[in-house]
């Protein structure tokens, strides 16, 4: 349950290789007890655990194992009315893990937003928000995409934590970034950084470096864009 707890959400008290220390023995013994005919393991725990073991695994490039973990707390999920969870390890499915997505698989994003909105699900909803905004990105639609960002940002403005208030000025760079306001992109990233850094979320802070690398690389400061790069 604690491990669950502390990586579920993307709070960023574990490191990865701690989440997975704690993670993969926890899910391995919870199998086991669930087996049982009266298991002492509450599912919705479980659920969690698989959903950030699989969010772990997606975030640092190992899909193949993220996927199946992430389907199962979503097969879990639905099975055992876990609606919350339901509606956040779909978004970190086809957002963490998956990109490309289907017509079919477009429509079981829009479920669960619609789902997560009856139900005022506003920190899982950022997720699937996002996911669903990154599909029209894909397909060149870049300002449909961008009402979708600005859905998941005023959900994560309203949570007004820490770690979130980081992701709602890493957004508001990205937002910047496309519509061209290079200057503004910058600053809302290096504003985002310095959050991440006070906060120490590291996986955040090297994605949000290589952001900031890239938009003084169009603004045409290569030498400003490699010291990024290289951090």
């Amino acid at each position: 349950r604690i491990a669950g707890n502390l990586i579920y959400g993307e709070v960023q008290w574990l490191h990865p290789s701690e989440a997975r220390s704690w993670l993969e023995p926890a899910i391995e013994r919870a199998r086991e007890l669930l087996a049982e005919e009266s298991p002492a393991v509450r599912i919705a725990d479980f659920i969690r655990a698989l959903i950030g073991l699989g969010a772990t695994y997606g975030w640092y490039g190992r899909s193949a194992d993220a996927l199946p973990l992430l389907e199962e707390g979503i097969e879990l999920a639905r099975r055992y009315g876990e609606l919350r969870h339901l509606v956040y390890a779909t978004g970190i499915k086809y957002g963490g893990v998956l990109n490309v997505l289907s017509a079919e698989e477009k429509r079981e994003l829009q479920e669960v937003i619609q789902l997560g909105r009856e139900n005022g699900f506003h920190m899982e909803l950022i997720y699937p928000l996002g996911s669903y905004a990154g599909s029209f990105f894909v397909e060149g639609k870049i300002e449909e995409g961008l009402l979708y960002v600005e859905q998941a940002l005023e959900m994560a403005r309203q949570l007004n934590n820490p770690y979130m208030n980081a992701v709602v000025q890493t957004g508001r760079g990205f937002v910047a970034s496309y519509q061209g306001d290079l200057q503004a992109a910058k600053e809302h990233s290096l504003a985002a950084l310095a959050n991440y850094e006070a906060l120490n979320a590291r996986r955040s802070m090297v994605t949000t470096q290589s952001q900031v690398a890239h938009v003084c690389r169009q603004m045409g400061d290569l030498e400003e864009a490699e010291a990024y790069y290289r951090q």
